[in-house]
């Protein structure tokens, strides 16, 4: 098949991997693959991986130069089947595929619009206008759990429209022996000048906001203020970068953290499995999400892990996690002081590795995107 996908981003983050991650296994699978997104970190990930890029960013909602664009692409290249990632993304390869006469189009917004934090008034006309434009070009409308596909139902997205595939990852890549964990352990405390002996409590994801990390920061600060950590003892590491970084730095000196604080930026791809090699302990404070492939990450990596109770992280997250309300940071205070004072359980790690091999491998994950295009381009 010749695929292309499509999306509006050039930087690293939980969407842009789920498209390298069908994009490197689409192409092992024989097939020709194109994206059409941002230049950055993104599109260079993807041409390594095997994939034909053109850098083009959409300038507009609607944007006819890059549609009248992305149209003659897709006839000059005999693309099957055209998948959009992300509303403004979707909008404007739906409409080029269907100017195309290209009738196999994938849609997704990853996280439902119902959930992102923005006004009341913007989640209904940007849902309104989603749900029409997919009813009307989308072939089908890819929900990442039960729980976002009854999201998705809600806002009108037609129920012929809607299909369930999760997220997958390389196990494997996440399975590290206790010499290798301290071995990466070191390497990321001499990277950011930290004592060895140092807790470290981490998060990763883009310093956005609905990513939660307020919270998370005065969940911290409220853990040192109970006595329930001493200072010194502890580290919060924030992996990632983003537009919150200055607010999140005035915020820990604010709240007397500062120097308890590590914000590392963007980040190569082959460091993130030394951050979750290096943390004691992932905390997800998460305010919305379409799945939280960090969350299974975390899991295969053997940590204990503290998660928002959004209704899709304990979808994916099962037994394993411990849960604390969504938004509250008192609650989130308490959960972190018990998972402190919890002694580490080996049983229940290996138990939580094998949740997320069995039901969200990248095999699995390859599959269902195989059999879904080759139905939808041999109709």
């Amino acid at each position: 098949m010749r695929l292309l996908y499509v999306l509006n981003s050039g930087d690293p983050g939980g969407m842009e991997q789920h498209v390298l991650d069908l994009v490197d296994q689409m192409v092992c699978r024989g097939h020709d693959v194109f994206v059409w997104c941002k230049a950055g970190v993104v599109s260079d990930s993807y041409k390594q991986a095997g994939a034909k890029v053109c850098e083009r960013g959409i300038n507009h909602d609607i944007d006819p130069a890059y549609i009248i664009a992305l149209t003659k692409f897709i006839k000059a290249h005999a693309i099957q089947l055209v998948h959009g990632h992300e509303p403004k993304a979707v909008v404007n390869a739906l409409l080029a595929a269907w100017l195309a006469g290209t009738k196999a189009r994938v849609s997704h917004v990853h996280t439902p619009i119902a959930h992102w934090q923005v006004t009341k008034v913007r989640k209904i006309i940007n849902s309104a206008i989603y749900g029409l434009v997919v009813n009307a070009l989308s072939s089908k409308e890819i929900a990442l759990t039960e729980s976002v596909k009854k999201v998705k139902s809600a806002a009108g997205i037609l129920a012929s429209k809607l299909c369930i595939i999760p997220n997958g990852i390389n196990v494997y890549k996440f399975y590290f022996s206790s010499n290798e964990k301290a071995y990466f352990r070191r390497d990321i405390c001499k990277k950011h000048a930290l004592d060895s002996k140092v807790k470290i409590i981490g998060t990763l994801s883009r310093l956005t906001r609905e990513k939660g990390h307020t919270v998370l920061l005065e969940a911290f600060a409220a853990l040192i203020s109970r006595d329930a950590i001493h200072k010194e003892d502890c580290v919060l590491m924030l992996c990632g970068g983003g537009e919150l970084a200055e607010t999140l730095w005035q915020q820990a000196g604010d709240l007397g953290i500062k120097d308890r604080l590590v914000i590392t930026g963007q980040f190569d791809e082959d460091l993130k499995v030394k951050y979750y090699a290096a943390f004691d302990y992932f905390v997800f404070p998460s305010l919305a999400e379409g799945f939280g492939l960090v969350l299974i990450e975390a899991l295969t990596s053997g940590l204990k892990v503290v998660c928002s109770d959004l209704p899709v992280l304990k979808e994916v997250g099962g037994t394993y996690p411990l849960y604390f309300k969504s938004g509250d940071e008192l609650d989130l205070a308490d959960k972190l002081a018990r998972a402190l004072q919890e002694q580490p359980d080996q049983q229940e790690f290996e138990a939580q590795k094998n949740h997320v091999a069995s039901k969200y491998s990248l095999q699995h994950f390859a599959e269902k995107y195989e059999n879904l295009y080759k139905e939808l381009t041999e109709k």
